[in-house]
């Protein structure tokens, strides 16, 4: 996302149409590579894998458990940016297999990093900031703005309904 141009001459749908094709293809790649794993049982040998990976993690002291799971975090991250995807795919999903691979890895993660997490979410708004051009906001104000008001109104309108029935205790 932080390569995709946003100016006049530039625009999202140009964008699209020419990378659409690649990325097509690319999820095509990973859904067949997927599929293959699957059939050829990776999945026994992978849940062996972190089984013993997570043995090894939880028996770690706390810094050095920190260091690898970052490590691991970042790795994955370069690595899917290497196969094209988005950098945060990366740290998605060494968090999810993190986890996964054992429950007690990752509230020990999240016990030991839980306090980087906003450091990272603050780089990533920034980031993403960075990439947004105020010209292409001004001349979408009033999509943003309909899209703003139309969450507003759904998000206003499920939140009244259950507390004005459970208030009046006329039930359906």
């Amino acid at each position: 996302l932080s390569a995709l141009p946003i100016s006049a001459e530039h625009t999202y749908q140009a964008w699209l149409e020419q990378h659409a094709a690649v990325t097509l293809a690319s999820f095509s790649a990973m859904a067949v590579v997927f599929a293959l794993m699957r059939r050829l049982r990776v999945a026994r040998m992978a849940t062996w894998s972190l089984t013993w990976a997570s043995d090894w993690l939880l028996g770690l002291d706390d810094e050095f458990f920190a260091l690898v799971a970052l490590s691991y975090a970042f790795c994955l991250s370069y690595v899917t940016d290497w196969l094209g995807f988005s950098i945060e795919l990366g740290a998605f999903a060494a968090g999810l297999s993190l986890t996964s691979a054992s429950p007690e890895a990752g509230e020990r993660a999240l016990r030991r990093l839980g306090g980087l997490k906003d450091v990272f979410a603050a780089l990533f708004f920034g980031s993403i900031g960075l990439v947004v051009s105020g010209r292409f906001l001004l001349d979408n104000l009033r999509a943003i703005l309909s899209v703003v008001v139309f969450v507003f109104v759904l998000k206003s309108a499920t939140a009244f309904v259950p507390i004005w029935t459970l208030a009046t205790g006329k039930m359906p």
